[in-house]
């Protein structure tokens, strides 16, 4: 007797591959790895730290002369947010800026 393949798996459902490919629902800003370090050329220039059950907003913490900086945002992405911020910061640090050396509320110009 022969088989057919494709009658006796038409009947089956979806393949594997499928489910295999979709991501789960639970997958998000919690499944990444914490810190986020942004780095320039394999260095480190910065960290944000994820909110945590006593402080409910992201911090990115950096270094400058050998001090330790850090300024805290209500979200993690977005338009103002600790992402956008630390992106920012990291192209100054690696230029050698000495703004971000006054004080982290300084606006930056």
């Amino acid at each position: 007797m022969r088989t057919i393949f494709a009658e006796q798996n038409s009947k089956t459902g979806a393949p594997d591959t499928v489910l295999a490919h979709e991501k789960p629902e639970s997958v998000g800003a919690d499944m990444t790895k914490w810190p986020k370090r942004l780095n320039d050329r394999k260095k480190v220039l910065a960290k944000i730290y994820r909110p945590c059950a006593g402080r409910g907003l992201c911090r990115v913490a950096w270094s400058v002369a050998g001090k330790r900086m850090t300024k805290s945002f209500p979200a993690y992405s977005g338009k103002g947010g600790a992402l956008e911020y630390a992106e920012d910061l990291v192209k100054d640090l690696a230029k050698g800026s000495q703004v971000t050396a006054l004080t982290p509320g300084h606006p930056r110009m």
